[in-house]
């Protein structure tokens, strides 16, 4: 718990430097992106698995999740995601819901600005992620106890991390396309129903999202691309070149392919 605060208090810390990184860029890149505020709606294909240790349990989803995100382009933004699946346990089976929240915020820092034009920027992505899972299976006391050994049907996550990568913005004839990588590291807390946890984890972000122009109003049309890819820990934290290098250490994942389709103002 005490490591998953200092990740929040980084986070905290760190927003006004990250956003003041955001605005400077914004400023000198006005001609490649004057309109940032991106309202979408997105179908994400999820594969949550997670496993905890101490009861023994898997909390299970695949399926899709139904959201909407507000964001600054391809960069900052939070989302609502929501969906349901069902789960089989030998001759029982159970309704589960998810539901993911979050967001992130940060800046993207020029490089070789000087060589590449005005309609190509290469540029380092800087990135502070947050993120809330609920996972809840449907099942009676009784079932519980006979698929589980326990009564706990319910799992609350959160989890903060830092990183950074590589990324790139081509605007040609009004089409804006940006494309970004990120890695980051942070920690997780659970709550089931019972106890808490804390534990590590490595995220992987990439991120493509294409702006059409204008034609009839001042709102242009955004299609993106995202795929998320996290390793947790239920309660142990590996090293630091073991959790950068995505060494074997990780009991448990997050996968998700997302599309989405909004208007960019």
């Amino acid at each position: 718990m005490k490591i998953l605060l200092l990740v929040f208090a980084i986070l905290f810390v760190s927003a006004n430097e990250l956003f003041a990184v955001n605005a400077t860029i914004s400023q000198a890149d006005n001609e490649r992106s004057s309109s940032n505020t991106v309202i979408s709606g997105s179908l994400s294909a999820v594969d949550f698995s997670f496993f905890d240790s101490d009861q023994n349990l898997n909390y299970l989803f695949d399926g899709i999740l139904y959201g909407v995100s507000l964001g600054a382009g391809n960069g900052p933004g939070i989302f609502f995601r929501y969906g349901t699946d069902t789960v089989q346990f030998g001759n029982l089976s159970s309704d589960v819901r998810l539901i993911h929240a979050g967001g992130n915020l940060g800046g993207n820092q020029p490089v070789l600005s000087s060589l590449t034009g005005r309609h190509l920027l290469l540029y380092v992505p800087i990135r502070a992620y947050l993120n809330y899972f609920n996972h809840k299976y449907y099942l009676n006391s009784q079932d519980q106890l006979v698929v589980f050994g326990s009564e706990a049907s319910t799992l609350n996550m959160g989890s903060g991390s830092i990183g950074a990568g590589a990324g790139a913005r081509l605007n040609i004839l009004g089409i804006e396309a940006d494309l970004f990588l990120t890695r980051s590291l942070g920690a997780n807390v659970q709550f089931n129903d019972s106890d808490q946890f804390t534990g590590a984890f490595v995220q992987d972000d990439a991120r493509l999202m294409v702006t059409l122009p204008a034609i009839l109003t001042k709102a242009r049309l955004t299609a993106s691309y995202g795929y998320r890819s996290m390793d947790l820990n239920h309660e142990t934290f590996p090293g630091f070149s073991d959790m950068l290098g995505r060494a074997d250490v990780f009991e448990s994942s997050v996968q998700s392919h997302t599309v989405s389709l909004g208007l960019r103002f």
